[in-house]
């Protein structure tokens, strides 16, 4: 299936078109699900908690689970939906959706435990963050905003109880401008005469999935 995203949100089978300056563009994104795509998280105060959490190939008893990796382990947080049966750090957000909590170096995931063959999830890093709300839902089909409260003094520079989440689009360049900037490079005349028979030309267009208008 096609997807795309329509006043911010994630849908089947449709393109929304943005306007630009000179084009319109339709953004297309391939199996949006709640376990392929990243989710842009906003934490106002905590800009090491802040940024793009990507889900793991390994499912937490079923349910997705997120990482922002960090340029040492100690730097990586974790976005985990809270358990009533979790661990001793997953009941300090007891009542809360989800929770962010820093990696550790005992942390256990596995995609299938050889005494069970299934995948197994065990987070050993302290929590830092309980995030209120049912935060896919929110993100995927709601507004996106949520409420949290941070466990520690020193997690937030500064004095915030709501974030935001969205789900993350990739950008990338348009063809034509990288054919420009190659060209200008090698120093390469163009075999168009402007832009517009260029594009008559170039296909924007992602042929292996079908759109919707």
């Amino acid at each position: 299936s096609a997807f795309a995203f329509q006043a911010g949100q994630c849908k089947e089978a449709h393109a929304s078109p943005v306007e630009t300056s000179s084009d319109d563009v339709h953004i297309k994104v391939q199996d949006c699900s709640v376990f392929t795509r990243c989710l842009e998280i906003s934490i106002p105060g905590a800009a090491y908690l802040s940024g793009q959490y990507c889900p793991d190939t390994v499912r937490d008893k079923g349910s997705p689970f997120f990482t922002k990796p960090g340029q040492i382990k100690a730097a990586t947080i974790h976005l985990q939906a809270v358990s009533a049966k979790g661990d001793q750090e997953q009941q300090k957000c007891a009542g809360y959706g989800w929770m962010l909590r820093r990696s550790s170096t005992e942390d256990l995931i596995l995609a299938n435990a050889a005494h069970k063959n299934l995948p197994v999830v065990e987070l050993q890093g302290p929590a830092l963050l309980c995030i209120k709300e049912e935060l896919l839902g929110l993100t995927f089909q709601g507004s996106g905003k949520f409420t949290f409260k941070a466990l520690e003094k020193g997690t937030l520079q500064k004095p915030a109880t709501a974030g935001e989440s969205s789900v993350a689009v990739y950008t990338c360049p348009s063809p034509l401008i990288e054919r420009q900037e190659y060209l200008k490079k090698n120093k390469l005349d163009s075999e168009f005469e402007d832009d517009a028979a260029a594009k008559q030309v170039f296909r924007f267009d992602d042929p292996s999935t079908a759109v919707m208008d």
